[in-house]
């Protein structure tokens, strides 16, 4: 359906996929309101989220910490965050795994892997495919640098795909044709990862709605925070 006001548009896909109606047998409608939904024919796996995040510290140099914290939501979704000490963006990073490849959203603030092995703690959570790595896709919400700074330690490393930050290479390599209209879709195998177009907090902004958990991974395109105009 086109529309005249393209926000009013993109607002509508988002909306429509999350409060999808169903029909039942006496007719009424149920919308479905939360962001972590399943859908009709699925149940999400439950994961915990009983960890302690990485508040930081007011001295960093006198209380050393590990620049990366790890949690498993559950044996194939890892949650990543970004120690406060090492970067005041302290990103949140999710890996996201299926049976045939991986997903890396976001990369975080931090590019020195010295200071952040994103790389190489990523590498040691994938699991082995006929002998090697599985294949590992690096994804972002958005171009801007705390979500992408961390890029160019994947950049050499085999079976490693990075998808392009500026928005022509966005609507290109999820193969939206309508932008920002529609769903693209990514299969890790077993584990399918719908890409949904949310501009507004930037222009190639992405949300990732992932089948396997239920979870909405928004970016800053949700945050609790003020509102600049």
């Amino acid at each position: 359906m086109n529309s005249p006001n393209g926000k009013r548009q993109t607002v509508n896909t988002f909306w429509s996929y999350f409060c999808a109606r169903r029909e039942l047998g006496t007719g009424v409608v149920v919308s479905m309101s939360l962001l972590t939904a399943t859908l009709a024919w699925s149940q999400p796996l439950p994961g915990s989220l009983d960890v302690h995040w990485n508040e930081g510290a007011p001295d960093c140099s006198a209380t050393p910490q590990n620049a990366l914290q790890v949690h498993a939501y559950e044996p194939q979704t890892f949650i990543l965050r970004q120690s406060p000490c090492a970067n005041f963006e302290a990103n949140f990073l999710y890996l996201l795994i299926g049976s045939d490849k991986a997903l890396q959203i976001d990369t975080g603030a931090v590019a020195d892997p010295k200071e952040m092995p994103l790389a190489k703690t990523i590498l040691e959570l994938l699991p082995d495919k006929e002998h090697k790595k599985l294949p590992l896709l690096v994804a972002h919400t958005h171009r801007h640098l705390d979500h992408r700074a961390g890029d160019p330690q994947f950049a050499s490393l085999p079976s490693v795909q990075i998808v392009p930050i500026d928005l022509e290479g966005v609507r290109a390599f999820f193969g939206f044709t309508n932008w920002p209209n529609g769903i693209a879709h990514l299969d890790l195998g077993g584990r399918t990862v719908d890409v949904i177009p949310t501009p507004g907090h930037n222009q190639t902004h992405v949300a990732f709605y992932d089948s396997r958990t239920g979870i909405l991974f928004s970016g800053d395109f949700l945050m609790p925070g003020r509102l600049l105009i």
